[in-house]
């Protein structure tokens, strides 16, 4: 698993994905993460696995243990489903 980060807050939710990624991941996947603050307070987070196309998810960042469960089941849900896009959470 590589997780790269950029922005001030970003760090703080990294254990949340890592969490995701682990629950919900074969043993034989590696996926690769970037996660970035893009504007002040939004988190985008880009999944990828392998050569297929990044999937993504931007959403505020979160503030109370709520945000965080959110950020948690998004995440589990886009590594085990496939569509194309990003899907925005506001």
């Amino acid at each position: 698993m590589d997780i790269r980060t950029t922005g001030d807050h970003v760090e703080e939710w990294r254990e949340i994905v890592i969490a995701a990624i682990d629950a919900t991941r074969p043993a034989d996947e590696l996926w690769s993460v970037t996660a970035s603050e893009v504007a002040d307070g939004v988190l985008n987070l880009d999944f990828s696995l392998n050569f297929e196309p990044s999937r993504s998810i931007t959403l505020a960042l979160p503030t109370d243990s709520v945000g965080r469960r959110l950020l948690y089941r998004m995440s589990c849900y886009l590594l085990r489903n496939e569509w194309p896009g990003a899907l925005e959470v506001h």
